[in-house]
């Protein structure tokens, strides 16, 4: 049995202000990476700032993390830092900037190798810089998860870098989700939902990972209400990002699965959300697996079957549509990810890859 939780998490009302003495121990200079416009919005970048300038720490703000961020993006933040020499990274957002935040620290401490360090361990390299996380959405969990996914535009896909980075510290607040607009709780929170599924239904399952899934599978449908109200509370706020930090903790133990591997297509060529490209496949990927977590999965969800199941997921996220020329494309992309085949606790041959596709998709000629 193995455990592990190297990240210090507080979600609490003004959590930057309130541990500056934690972030001043990091040093004195830091990079901060975060999105184009979100941070700046919904106050979080303003606080961060604010806290910086008030321990006297100097600081630089790259804010041209794309979502779903690319290898190029994190050279260009790399080259836009190098020279200030930080000596931390913060990064502010959703799960692109914070993901992203992990691999631009890793390159930072790194400034010798190319992008060939990002997916290969064999190297003599550094660790990565010590990173900060500001969650401002409520599905990733990155800001409790070792990993990084960025796009290779060169395979037309998504891929989560083989180096393990845990945030050393990560400061979640109710308040920034207020700001977010309703599909994005809305895509951000299925994207938990399917770190609990692809969590509880996995092969590395353990005593301790299914301590995280239960809780949170057993929370979902608090979660589905809070998505539904037209007003929300702080509470409710940050009941979301607690959601989604738990979730993140599920799979820092276990990794996610099928659904997961099988959305990155339709992020990179439909430009589906995320979190609604996961969601997409969870009801079929919950269909396809044993009896025993079938079950309990439902059990904990609260349905009855995953038809009710996939025809309440539908009012939040509706359904996808693609090319069936397409099918084939993806397919191949999906038997060629192997990490996430041997994720699957349950036979993920292409007849049983292929099912889940047929049924979880609408196509059209």
């Amino acid at each position: 049995m193995f455990f592990n939780m190297t990240t210090k998490l507080y979600i609490e009302k003004d959590a930057v202000s309130n541990h500056k003495k934690d972030i001043e121990g990091f040093g004195k200079k830091a990079l901060i990476v975060t999105g184009h416009n979100s941070s700046r919005i919904n106050g979080s970048l303003s606080d961060v700032e604010n806290t910086l300038q008030s321990i006297g720490t100097e600081y630089i703000v790259y804010n041209k993390t794309d979502e779903n961020p690319s290898v190029e993006n994190i050279l260009d933040a790399r080259e836009f830092a190098l020279s200030f020499d930080p000596e931390y990274v913060i990064g502010i957002g959703g799960g692109s900037p914070l993901d992203a935040s992990k691999a631009i620290a890793l390159m930072l401490a790194n400034p010798s190798f190319g992008k060939e360090l990002l997916f290969d361990t064999s190297l003599n390299y550094k660790k990565a810089l010590p990173v900060i996380c500001v969650p401002t959405t409520c599905g990733t969990g990155s800001e409790v998860t070792p990993y990084s996914i960025l796009t290779l535009h060169d395979k037309q896909t998504k891929s989560s870098i083989p180096h393990h980075i845990f945030p050393e510290l990560s400061l979640g607040d109710g308040k920034y989700l207020s700001y977010a607009p309703e599909n994005i709780l809305i895509n951000t929170a299925v994207d938990a939902l399917g770190h609990f599924i692809e969590s509880h239904i996995n092969a590395k399952q353990t005593s301790f990972s299914c301590l995280f899934t239960e809780k949170g599978l057993s929370m979902w449908q608090t979660v589905k209400t809070i998505l539904l109200k037209k007003e929300k509370t702080y509470d409710d706020y940050e009941t979301l990002l607690t959601v989604s930090s738990i979730a993140g903790m599920a799979i820092s133990h276990t990794g996610t699965s099928l659904p997961h591997g099988m959305s990155y297509s339709l992020t990179y060529n439909y430009g589906i959300p995320h979190g609604k490209a996961v969601g997409t496949f969870l009801p079929a990927y919950i269909n396809n697996s044993d009896a025993k977590n079938k079950s309990q999965v439902l059990k904990l969800l609260a349905y009855n079957s995953c038809e009710e199941f996939s025809s309440d997921l539908e009012k939040l996220i509706g359904r996808t549509v693609i090319k069936e020329c397409d099918y084939n494309s993806y397919m191949e992309a999906m038997m060629s990810n192997e990490r996430k085949l041997k994720s699957c606790p349950f036979t993920a041959d292409k007849n049983t890859v292929s099912a889940i596709y047929k049924d979880s998709l609408l196509s059209i000629d």
